[in-house]
């Protein structure tokens, strides 16, 4: 099922393994299958990490565009760099390194394409947070992570990846112009928002 398995260091010659016969064609060939005698592992872990599902994995590689970190043998899943932390970076290195263990999210499972979108586990401190849906028009609980000119960087409680990343332009804090937004709205802070609109380039709301 690995697309990727070195063959010659699976089999050597005089082994002897089980196969299926798959068909027999009109010229008497038989073409035989092992691969239809063992279960396929993204099978398995989509039955065993669906979506939301929590798991310990290890970073097995890292590009300027992600993570790749593996949740069982075999099988590696994606933090895109959008996702790995609220913060801008210019690379994941920054962050994590090839062998750290860390906690992941499944966000999504593709079965066909074989491909694991993961998010970051929460930290402890914020594990219990309730999930929230984050919808146009909606009303939704936050945590400011810091106030700049322009307006307040905030962190939705119960989000992870790159939705929990929202922005509540100067104009919309309900302050008089000329506020310090920094001291009006110190990190940590929670507010009750509305939801103007998700980029849909980034997913931020």
């Amino acid at each position: 099922h690995d697309p990727h398995a070195r063959l010659a260091e699976l089999f050597h010659p005089g082994d002897e393994i089980e196969v299926k016969i798959t068909k027999i064609d009109e010229r008497g060939k038989i073409w035989l299958s092992r691969k239809a005698l063992i279960s396929d592992p993204w099978q398995d872990a989509r039955n065993e990490h669906p979506q939301g599902s929590r798991h310990s994995g290890k970073v097995t590689r890292v590009e300027k565009f992600g993570v790749f970190v593996e949740i069982a043998p075999g099988i590696d899943g994606l933090i895109h760099v959008s996702d790995l932390t609220l913060k801008k970076i210019d690379h994941p290195e920054e962050l994590v390194k090839v062998g750290d263990d860390i906690d992941v999210i499944v966000h999504q499972f593709d079965l066909r394409s074989h491909k694991i979108s993961l998010h970051p586990a929460p930290p402890p401190e914020q594990a219990n947070e309730a999930p929230q849906k984050v919808t146009k028009g909606g009303v939704v609980k936050v945590e400011v992570v810091r106030g700049e000119a322009a307006g307040v960087v905030v962190r939705l409680l119960g989000v992870t990846g790159r939705g929990a990343r929202g922005f509540i332009p100067a104009g919309q804090t309900g302050t008089p112009r000329g506020t310090d937004l920094r001291k009006k709205f110190p990190p940590g802070q929670q507010l009750d928002v509305k939801v103007l609109d998700i980029d849909p380039r980034r997913g931020e709301p």
